[in-house]
């Protein structure tokens, strides 16, 4: 059978200043999705319950199944819309995740991870959907987030790996904020096996070329004047078990400017291909990693996560010497001050910075070291297995 699916990160932030025409572009989304073109439609950043609910109405007859994957204080963003039966869904929310107070940033927010749907395709075949956005980088000069990135491509690589075994194909599709000569994104490809849709049909030449750009490309309405970093960071992945082969027929970028608009639908742009699947009792297994890629990448990626743990194990050095000077701040406004019309609110403020630090120390920064201690252990676990 055939099968066309479809990738958009719907720049969906709710906050006025930090997103354009976010009502407009989202029932835009909705208008195009709803004439049912595609078998499966993966969504990005929806990050509300109403805007999702808005474009499932919409898209319901088209799509009668779909399941958006809530997550942490604001939702993953991430949702699925498809034709055919959803027979299970199950979210992963990834270990490594952002920090709460890089409030401009969001990542921790969302709580980001990976969305799964088991379909049910004609032919009696299972299709196992994966849906994710990994953490953004917000600085290419100082990316003080690539340890959490490798972490969680190396969590959905392996997430993947174990929970497709019983499918006969699979797709991950998503905003993976890595472009494709990056650490994370290669690691992601040798760990699970999944080939990538824009490569298998273009051709290896495509990865040089600037003709699948989805972030930051020239002529998108939404572009950065000032500095513009064009990448390839929305991608449809894809792989097979034993017994099953699924080809790639096309793969493009879809979408552009909403009609009788001057403006995108999205700052990313849309990816969309078409794949055949057929029973085939002499195709060999697809999923699975490459190990010997994948051990040259693992020794590469283990210094990344001791940086990483040993940042982390700084930053908490650092909060504590804040929590120092906050409390011989509170000591002197209670002593000197008092609770008068100046020492008040210094006491005030001065015990919600105290409550923060403390929480940050004993709870967000321990965290993340036990994170990426896992991940790093996952990895040399894997290294030492292959020996």
């Amino acid at each position: 059978m055939k099968l066309k699916v479809v990738t958009l990160n719907c720049w969906g932030v709710f906050t006025p200043l930090a997103c354009e025409k976010r009502h407009e572009r989202l029932a835009a989304i909705a208008d195009v999705m709803s004439e049912g073109e595609n078998d499966i439609v993966f969504l990005q950043e929806i990050w509300t319950d109403g805007d999702y609910d808005k474009i499932r109405k919409k898209m319901l007859k088209s799509y009668p199944h779909s399941q958006y994957f809530h997550s942490n204080l604001i939702g993953s963003g991430c949702c699925i819309f498809c034709r055919y039966p959803i027979e299970e869904t199950f979210f992963y929310r990834y270990s490594a995740n952002g920090f709460p107070h890089r409030l401009q940033h969001g990542d921790w927010f969302g709580g980001k991870g990976v969305g799964m749907a088991r379909i049910r395709l004609p032919g009696d075949l299972t299709l196992a959907c994966y849906v994710t956005h990994l953490h953004a980088q917000y600085s290419r000069e100082k990316d003080e987030y690539l340890p959490h990135r490798v972490s969680q491509a190396h969590e959905l690589s392996t997430f993947l790996r174990l929970t497709s075994a019983g499918a006969d194909a699979a797709l991950l599709c998503g905003d993976l904020n890595l472009s494709p000569d990056t650490l994370g994104l290669r690691l992601l490809l040798a760990n699970s096996g999944l080939k990538d849709a824009w490569i298998e049909h273009a051709g290896a030449a495509a990865c040089e070329d600037k003709e699948g750009v989805t972030c930051d490309r020239p002529g998108n309405s939404f572009t950065s004047k000032l500095k513009p970093f064009p990448e390839r960071l929305d991608y449809v992945l894809f792989g097979s078990t034993a017994g099953t082969r699924i080809d790639c027929l096309d793969c493009r970028l879809a979408l552009g400017k909403v009609p009788g608009q001057s403006y995108n639908y999205s700052d990313h742009e849309a990816v969309q291909a078409e794949f055949e699947l057929t029973r085939s009792v002499t195709q060999p297994a697809v999923l699975g990693p490459n190990l010997a890629a994948r051990r040259d990448l693992l020794t590469r990626c283990l210094p990344v996560m001791q940086d990483g743990v040993s940042a982390a194990k700084r930053d908490r050095i650092y909060f504590a010497g804040c929590l120092l000077l906050a409390l011989v701040l509170l000591f002197c406004a209670s002593n000197l001050l008092g609770a008068g019309f100046l020492g008040l609110p210094i006491i005030v403020a001065d015990s919600i910075y105290i409550f923060f630090l403390v929480w940050t120390i004993i709870v967000v920064k321990q965290a993340e070291i036990r994170a990426m201690t896992n991940t790093l252990h996952g990895m040399e676990r894997l290294l030492a297995a292959e020996d």
